[in-house]
C-alpha cells in the first residue's frame, strides 16, 4: 500500500514528464557535448567518428537500456563535433584566410544575404553636434580583387557603411542583389579594454570572421538586381511589412511595430533600445512564445470561422507558424515556440495527449540543429527557462480546483458586476504573479550578462505584455488588410497601443532606482541556482523556514561585494581605449574610484561598451567623483550614461565649463542638478586628497585664459608614494604656455595633451616634465599625431588605439605599466 502511494505521488511530480520523454536523454547528452567543445574543445572528425561508432554499437545491442545509453553518448559526441565544425571548419578559400586584424584595401563581389539595417545615434565631430548613421550589410562573398588580380573566395562579411545625413542611397540595396564593394577589410578585432565583450566570438557564432568598412555608399555598387528566390522571400515579406507600417503609422511607432511583429529592430534608435533594456522589458519586443500563441490563436479562429475542418486547420497552423518563424529570422525563441506549437498540433492530429517535456526537448534539439552556437546566447537560455517555469511551476499553481456546490451557490448570489470585477482582479493578480516569478527566475542570467537589475520590470512588465498583445493583433491585421488598401482600419489601435508602450517604458526609465547595477554572479553560483531551481520545480519542494533562510543567504552572496568595497596597497590609473575622446579611471588604495573625463566622439556607446564593463570587471559599483577636464563634448558626453548606471558622489568642473553655450553643456548641468549630485569647481592652486593620493590642480586659473575650452583644460598632478602622474586633457596654445611657466620637476607618466596632436606642443611638454612614459588616448592616427620623435630619448610612448587600455600601477614595490592588447608589461620604477 505504501509503494502504491509513493507511485501515485511520483506520477504527479513534474519530473515524471521528463523521465517519460524519449528525447530527454538525447537532448541532455547533446547539451553536454556542446559545453564540452565550447569550454574544452574537440576535433571534428574524431568526434563524429566516435558518434557514428556508438550509433552502430547501439543497434547491435538487444537490451533497451544499453541501447539508450549508447545513443545518448552518440548524441554527445556528434553534438560536440557538429559545434566544433560549425564554428571552426571553413573552406580553404574563405575570405578570412587572407586577412589579419590590420585593415587592408580590397574590392569584393558578392550577394546580399538580407536587406540593409541601420542604426542612428547622436555624436559630435570636430566640435559640431550631429547624427551618425551606419548601414550594416551581410554579404556572401564570391570574388575578391587585390593588387594581384581577381580570385574566387567564399565566406560571410559584415559590412558597415558610414552614411551622411540625408543620404538614403545605401537603402536602395535589397537582399539578393549582386554588389561590388570597395573598402577596408579585416578580421574582427580583439577586445582592447578589460571587461569588454569579445565580438570575435559572437560573430564566430554566426560564422562571420571578416568585417569591412566603407567610407560612403558611393563605394558600394549594385551589379545586378535581386531575383525572387526562396532565400530572398523572408526579406521581401519583411520589406512589405515595413512599408505597410511606415505608410500607416507614425515613424517611431512604425519602427517599434517592425521590431515587435517582424523581428526587425533596425528602425529603433539606440536610445529606444537602451530604454527597453534598462527597464528589463526588452523581451516584449523579441519574437517569442507570446507572439506564436497569439498568431496561432488568430489563425485557428480564422480557419474555424471560414469553416475549415479541424484536422486541416491544424496542418495549416503548423505550416504558417513555421513560415512566420522563417520570416522573423529563425531566432532561438521563435524556433522553440514553433516546435512546441507544432508538437501540440501534432498531438491533436494523432489524437494523443502531448508529452510537454518531449516537445520541450524536441525544440531544444531543433535549435541545436539549426545553429549549435545559439544555445549559448542569452535570448535562447531565457526563452527556454521562461517556458520551463511557466509550464512546470506556474501552470500547476494557477490551476483552480473545480468549485464546490457551496462555492457555486455563493458565487451565484453575487451581482454580475461583482463577479466580473472578481474575475478581472484574479486575472490581474495572476498576470503579476507570472511576470514576477519569471522575472525573478531570469534575473541571475540577466545580471550575469548585463550587471543590471531592473525593479521597474516588476511593475510595468504585465502592462507592456497586455499593450503589446493589442499591438501585435492590430499589426497582423494591418498586414492582412494592406493589399486591399484598408490597413488604416487596424492602424489606430496599433499606433495608440505602441505609443502607450513607448510612454510607459521611457517614463519608467527615469524612475529613481528603476535600474540598479549589481555584481555579476560566478559561474558556479549560476549553476547552483539553476540546479536548485530545477529541483524545486521538478519535485515541488516546499520551503520551510530553515530552507527559506538558506535560500535567501545563497541568493544574497553575489551582492556582498557591492556593500564591502575592496581595498589595496596600490594606486591604479587606467587610460581606457574609447577612440577619440578620453576616460581615465583612478582607483585609490582606500577603495575610492575617480574618473577623469568620460566621453568619446562615438557618443554614449563608449560608456556602455567600454567604461561600464571595465568598472564592473574591477568590482566597482560606485563612482566617488567625476572630473571633467573641459567643456568639449568628447570629454563628458558619457556623464548621463554613467549616472544612469552608477551612483556618482560628486562632479568636478572647470570655472568656464558652464559658460560654453551648447545644448550638451546645458544637458550635463541639468543631469547634475536633477540627480542630486554634488559639484565643485577646480582651478589652479587647489589640492585634494583621497587617502594616500593627492591631486594638485595646475590649470586653469580661476579666470581665463582667453581662447577655446582646450586652453582651459583641467591639468592635474596626481601623487602616490612619490610616483607622479600628469593628466593634461586637451591642453594647448595659451593654456600650455601658462602651465609650462610652472616648475613641477619630473613626472613618471604623462597623458599626451589633445590626443597627441602636435598642435598641443607635446615636444615642449615632454621636455618640461621629462616623463618616463607618455600615454596617448586617441582614435585612428593622422598626420598630426605625435610619434616617438616628439618625446625625449628613452621615454616610452604608448597609445590606446594600438595598445588598448594602458594601466599604470603604483605600489610599495614600484611603478609598472601594462598594455591590454599585447599584454606588454613595463617596469617604470623600482622602489
Amino acid at each position: 500500500m505504501q509503494d502504491d502511494v509513493v507511485r501515485v505521488r511520483l506520477r504527479v511530480l513534474p519530473v515524471t514528464d521528463f523521465v517519460a520523454a524519449p528525447l530527454m536523454p538525447i537532448a541532455l547528452a547533446a547539451t553536454v557535448g556542446l559545453c564540452f567543445d565550447r569550454y574544452v574543445g574537440v576535433t571534428t572528425l574524431p568526434a563524429l567518428v566516435v558518434g557514428l561508432g556508438l550509433v552502430l554499437a547501439a543497434f547491435l545491442r538487444n537490451r533497451i537500456e544499453t541501447r539508450k545509453a549508447l545513443l545518448a553518448l552518440a548524441s554527445c559526441a556528434v553534438a560536440a563535433g557538429y559545434h566544433h565544425a560549425y564554428r571552426n571548419d571553413f573552406p580553404a578559400d574563405d575570405i578570412a584566410q587572407y586577412l589579419s586584424e590590420r585593415p587592408s584595401l580590397i574590392r569584393l563581389r558578392g550577394v546580399l544575404l538580407d536587406d540593409p539595417s541601420f542604426r542612428e545615434q547622436a555624436v559630435r565631430t570636430y566640435g559640431r553636434p550631429g547624427t551618425s548613421r551606419t548601414e550594416s550589410l551581410l554579404v556572401e562573398t564570391r570574388e575578391r580583387e587585390t593588387w594581384n588580380g581577381r580570385t574566387p573566395c567564399s565566406g560571410t562579411v559584415r559590412v558597415s557603411i558610414d552614411v551622411a545625413a540625408g543620404d538614403e542611397s545605401a537603402v536602395l540595396f535589397r537582399a539578393g542583389d549582386d554588389v561590388e564593394l570597395l573598402g577596408w577589410i579585416h578580421r574582427p578585432a580583439a577586445p582592447n579594454n578589460p571587461g569588454m565583450v569579445d565580438r570575435r566570438e559572437r560573430l564566430k557564432d554566426q560564422r562571420i570572421r571578416a568585417e569591412m568598412s566603407l567610407e560612403s555608399p558611393s563605394t558600394a555598387t549594385k551589379l545586378h538586381d535581386a531575383h525572387w528566390s526562396v532565400t530572398t522571400l523572408p526579406a521581401m515579406i519583411r520589406r512589405y511589412g515595413n512599408d505597410a507600417f511606415a505608410d500607416a503609422l507614425a515613424e517611431r511607432q512604425a519602427a517599434t511595430a517592425q521590431a515587435l511583429i517582424l523581428g526587425d529592430g533596425s528602425g529603433l534608435s539606440q536610445a529606444d533600445w537602451d530604454a527597453y533594456i534598462r527597464t528589463g522589458v526588452v523581451h516584449v519586443l523579441a519574437i517569442s512564445g507570446q507572439h506564436f500563441a497569439i498568431v496561432a490563436g488568430c489563425l485557428w479562429f480564422g480557419f474555424r470561422v471560414l469553416g475549415i475542418r479541424r484536422l486541416h486547420a491544424a496542418w495549416l497552423v503548423i505550416v504558417l507558424l513555421g513560415f512566420y518563424a522563417v520570416v522573423t529570422g529563425l531566432r532561438p525563441s521563435a524556433v522553440r515556440a514553433f516546435m512546441m506549437a507544432a508538437c501540440l498540433c501534432g498531438s491533436f492530429l494523432v489524437r494523443r495527449p502531448m508529452n510537454k517535456a518531449n516537445g520541450f526537448c524536441a525544440a531544444w534539439l531543433l535549435v541545436i540543429l539549426l545553429n549549435p552556437a545559439d544555445v549559448f546566447s542569452l535570448g535562447c537560455r531565457l526563452s527556454f527557462l521562461s517556458v520551463f517555469i511557466l509550464i512546470w511551476l506556474l501552470g500547476p499553481l494557477l490551476e483552480s480546483p473545480p468549485p464546490t456546490p457551496l462555492e457555486k451557490l455563493v458565487d451565484e448570489s453575487r451581482t454580475s458586476f461583482v463577479r466580473l470585477l472578481r474575475r478581472v482582479v484574479r486575472f490581474v493578480l495572476s498576470a503579476y504573479l507570472v511576470s514576477t516569478v519569471i522575472t525573478l527566475a531570469n534575473a541571475p542570467l540577466l545580471i550575469a550578462e548585463q550587471n543590471m537589475l531592473s525593479p521597474a520590470a516588476f511593475l510595468i512588465g504585465p502592462i507592456l505584455i497586455a499593450v503589446t498583445t493589442v499591438a501585435l493583433i492590430g499589426g497582423l491585421l494591418m498586414l492582412c488588410l494592406a493589399p486591399f488598401g484598408i490597413s488604416i482600419l487596424a492602424a489606430w489601435p496599433t499606433e495608440q497601443s505602441l505609443r502607450f508602450a513607448d510612454w510607459v517604458v521611457h517614463g519608467a526609465d527615469g524612475w529613481p532606482g528603476g535600474v540598479v547595477t549589481v555584481p555579476a554572479p560566478s559561474v558556479w553560483w549560476l549553476i547552483g541556482f539553476h540546479v536548485g531551481l530545477a529541483v524545486v520545480v521538478l519535485f515541488r519542494i516546499r520551503l520551510d523556514l530553515r530552507l527559506a533562510a538558506g535560500t535567501i543567504l545563497f541568493l544574497s552572496l553575489p551582492l556582498l561585494p557591492r556593500f564591502f568595497p575592496s581595498t589595496s596597497d596600490e594606486f591604479r590609473a587606467t587610460v581606457l581605449a574609447v577612440g577619440k575622446g578620453g576616460c581615465i579611471v583612478l582607483e585609490t588604495p582606500d577603495g575610492r574610484c575617480l574618473i577623469y573625463d568620460a566621453g568619446s566622439t562615438v557618443g554614449t556607446s563608449a560608456v556602455r561598451r567600454v567604461v561600464a564593463p571595465y568598472l564592473l570587471s574591477r568590482g566597482i559599483y560606485r563612482i566617488d567623483e567625476v572630473l571633467i577636464s573641459h567643456a568639449d563634448t568628447d570629454h563628458f558626453n558619457g556623464l548621463e550614461e554613467l549616472v544612469r548606471r552608477f551612483p556618482v558622489g560628486m562632479v568636478t568642473l572647470t570655472p568656464s565649463f558652464a559658460d560654453k553655450p551648447t545644448a550638451e553643456v546645458e544637458s550635463a548641468l541639468q543631469i547634475i542638478r536633477t540627480s542630486g549630485i554634488g559639484s565643485r569647481l577646480a582651478f589652479a592652486g587647489r589640492t585634494y586628497a583621497a587617502g594616500e593620493v593627492t591631486f594638485q590642480v595646475l590649470h586653469p586659473p580661476e579666470i581665463g585664459p582667453a581662447g577655446t575650452e582646450n586652453e582651459r583644460s583641467l591639468v592635474l598632478l596626481v601623487t602616490h608614494r612619490g610616483h607622479r602622474f600628469l593628466l593634461t586633457g586637451d591642453l594647448e596654445k595659451s593654456g600650455a604656455a601658462l602651465v609650462l611657466k610652472q616648475q613641477i620637476g619630473e613626472v613618471d607618466v604623462m597623458t599626451a595633451p589633445h590626443h597627441g596632436s602636435r598642435s598641443a606642443v607635446p615636444r615642449a611638454m615632454s621636455a618640461w616634465c621629462r616623463p618616463r612614459m607618455v600615454v596617448v588616448s586617441r582614435g585612428q592616427a593622422s598626420g598630426n599625431t605625435m610619434t616617438t620623435a616628439d618625446t625625449l630619448p628613452g621615454c616610452l610612448l604608448r597609445d590606446t588605439f594600438t595598445h588598448g587600455a594602458v594601466t599604470i600601477r603604483s605600489g610599495p614595490s614600484g611603478l609598472t605599466a601594462e598594455c591590454f592588447v599585447d599584454r606588454e608589461r613595463m617596469v617604470l620604477r623600482r622602489d
